[in-house]
């Protein structure tokens, strides 16, 4: 399998591969969470839903500490109770600074995250089949060119006092609909439609 990490342009990790194939029509990788989710059966339904094998995927992190750590030396010498390992995915990996295994993730306050701490938030996607899908295509046009569109047919008719108002309105009603976007697990992204709003305002 293979852990690789995919960096957005601004160095912050929000996609993943679960499937890596280096050269087309040569061997496909899966990412070990993937192989995890397999123990003992089939593929996952985001392997399954995928369209190519390198398919960057939108990771929905958990909040910070969501999964359990605890020490591999305490696991080793049984010093922890079963019933905080039974049936659970188990990862081994480190979450000390000092290691170096440390990414900087999309959360509001900057802080970054282990790596096996992103491969816990894998494993836990894939098991709940929730990844964030990106709004695309006709749809993404839409959204993106309607703020501008009403406003432009606004301007015609509205005083300049109304048309402020409008236009404050148009960019929070587009960081509305993002965020709502993104707690029904569908990502649109409100840059466009938000630069539409601010160049056609003058």
């Amino acid at each position: 399998g293979h852990v690789n990490i995919l960096y957005d342009t601004d160095g912050i990790v929000r996609k993943v591969n679960i499937c890596f194939q280096p050269e087309a029509g040569r061997l496909q990788w899966r990412h070990l969470a993937e192989l995890i989710y397999r123990n003992g059966g089939g593929a996952s339904p985001a392997y399954k839903a995928l369209q190519s094998c390198n398919q960057p995927l939108l990771l929905p992190y958990a909040r910070r500490d969501s999964f359990t750590e605890i020490s591999y030396s305490d696991a080793l010498n049984g010093d922890i109770p079963a019933e905080l390992v039974r049936d659970k995915d188990i990862l081994i990996g480190v979450s000390a600074a000092g290691m170096g295994d440390i990414y900087a993730a999309p959360f509001g306050d900057g802080s970054a995250i282990s790596g096996i701490e992103i491969m816990a938030n894998m494993v836990s996607t894939l098991r709940t089949n929730s990844f964030i899908r990106p709004l695309e295509g006709v749809g993404l046009t839409l959204l993106s060119l309607l703020p501008m569109w009403i406003l432009m047919l606004g301007f015609l008719r509205w005083r300049p006092r109304t048309a402020l108002v409008a236009s404050i309105i148009a960019v929070l009603l587009v960081l509305a609909a993002s965020a709502a976007g993104l707690a029904g697990r569908i990502w649109f992204a409100p840059g466009i439609a938000l630069a539409g709003v601010f160049l056609v305002y003058p």
